[in-house]
């Protein structure tokens, strides 16, 4: 499975990374939001776990321009 993790606390990022490879996962990390919401739009991801507050753009405005 393809996952976006969008995370900038880069301690978080990189443990969840680690738990999701583990499980076999494909993970690409984008740290603030604007580039979560490029990556999100043209990558074909299957999951993506968006953090509330990030950099740049909030993660709830990546949503409504994802949607």
């Amino acid at each position: 499975m393809r996952v976006l993790l969008v995370e900038d606390d880069a301690d978080m990022a990189a443990s969840l990374k680690a738990s999701l490879t583990a499980d076999e996962h494909d993970v690409e990390i984008a740290g603030d939001g604007e580039l979560g919401q490029s990556m999100a739009l043209n990558g074909g991801y299957d999951v993506i776990v968006l953090d509330r507050m990030l950099p740049k753009k909030l993660g709830t405005s990546v949503i409504k321009r994802s949607a």
